[in-house]
């Protein structure tokens, strides 16, 4: 494993904990088709390959929120923080099955409602913070998503069966027209256990909790390489770490 380089960071991490706190300040910017491109910055194509017993090569891409983790000695607090949260604001699974669903929680629609702002609080307190903090509660070795391919029945979810197989994978960031980063990771597959607990508290304490997902597996991208593949003198291809 490897640490995530700095300009990496500062694309990706420090945008969202800038992000957050100008929601606050009374500076976030409205506009729609800047938000659209920034939005970018979280959602990598996460690219999967399997080679089959006939020796062709299947390669699968898939469009993923993805998300920073803690150091391993913060993630249980953290986690216990934002679970007993969800239950206080009833956004937790079982308050969404006696809800009628989970899409009685409201999450995507527009502007935060109010329990997403308080979400947004602690998140900017346990997840997202100035520099000097993040260097001493983030892991920026690792980066980590939630298996959402799975959870409606007779869908094809590729990526979940090639890692299975094949625990590579890599991650295409790009921020048009020019930004582009590709991170090649090993992939940890986790059912249960901290870094589950974690990788979903974190998305459902501003999403709600979907029962749908509670049992999905939360994948760890353990970082090895990473590129600049801006269309720039400094990009195309050139390898950061």
């Amino acid at each position: 494993m490897s640490k995530l380089p700095d300009e990496f960071i500062t694309y990706s991490y420090m945008m969202r904990s800038r992000w957050i706190k100008s929601i606050f300040d009374g500076t976030f910017d409205m506009d729609r088709n800047k938000m659209m491109l920034d939005i970018t910055r979280l959602l990598p194509t996460v690219c999967t390959a399997v080679k089959e017993e006939d020796g062709s090569i299947h390669i699968n891409g898939k469009i993923m929120g993805i998300g920073f983790v803690l150091k391993q000695q913060y993630l249980r607090e953290t986690s216990e923080v934002f679970k007993e949260f969800m239950k206080k604001e009833g956004i937790d699974a079982q308050s969404a099955v006696k809800a009628g669903g989970y899409d009685r929680f409201g999450s995507g629609r527009g502007m935060p409602t109010e329990w997403q702002i308080k979400a947004l609080e602690l998140l900017n307190k346990h997840v997202y913070f100035e520099r000097d903090k993040a260097e001493e509660m983030v892991d920026f070795e690792k980066l980590g998503t939630i298996e959402m391919g799975t959870e409606f029945p007779g869908k094809a979810a590729h990526m979940s069966r090639y890692l299975e197989q094949n625990k590579n994978a890599t991650l295409v960031f790009f921020t048009p027209p020019v930004i582009s980063y590709e991170l090649r990771a090993e992939v940890e597959i986790h059912p249960a256990g901290e870094y589950f607990d974690f990788v979903h508290a974190v998305h459902d304490v501003y999403h709600g909790e979907n029962p749908g997902l509670v049992d999905k597996p939360a994948y760890i991208f353990n970082i090895k390489e990473v590129y600049d593949n801006s269309a720039s003198k400094k990009g195309f291809g050139q390898r950061l770490l």
